[in-house]
């Protein structure tokens, strides 16, 4: 069983969902308001490179007034790189992305809304002009709200094969 999720990852220009292994969608997507891509202000967030990519430390908001962040991370010539952080609308950690520019894999933690780990495991990103295609892979470890081991699960390209409805 396939389910898709909104991630609000920025892989080029575009703001767009992208699909997951885990269930539920954000009602909305994040607003990117305030701080325009080329802005210049002190805390240098949201910038741009000389070809328009984006650059550097970002912050990305649910609301217009950016006071609740939906994520945070770095870009490099306009991907994503190292650790980005994800947060519901309530301001709580969903998940953590570990990026690595010289590979595909994503080393993904998600949470409980207790903050104890949930699941841990890869990722993949597939890019085309047409869609970003992004799903999970190989062994999830699964955690109960206590932070106990409780089985692993194995997903190919989003589809958990192990797991009961």
């Amino acid at each position: 069983m396939r389910t898709l999720i909104f991630i609000p990852v920025m892989f080029t220009m575009l703001s767009m969902p992208f699909a997951n292994s885990y269930a539920g969608t954000h009602p909305q997507e994040p607003v990117v308001k305030n701080k325009d891509y080329a802005d210049t202000n002190a805390n240098g967030l949201n910038q741009l490179d000389s070809k328009k990519r984006r650059s550097g430390n970002w912050e990305f908001y649910w609301d217009d007034e950016n006071k609740v962040i939906s994520s945070t991370g770095k870009f490099k010539h306009g991907k994503q790189v190292g650790t980005w952080k994800y947060y519901n609308q309530d301001g709580k950690l969903e998940r953590i992305e570990h990026n690595k520019w010289y590979t595909r894999k994503i080393k993904t933690e998600q949470y409980h809304p207790n903050g104890q780990l949930q699941k841990a495991g890869y990722a993949r990103v597939k890019i085309s002009k047409e869609y970003v295609d992004y799903y999970w892979y190989g062994n999830w470890k699964c955690y109960d709200e206590n932070g106990q081991y409780i089985k692993t699960e194995v997903y190919s390209h989003g589809d958990c094969k192990n797991c009961q409805d």
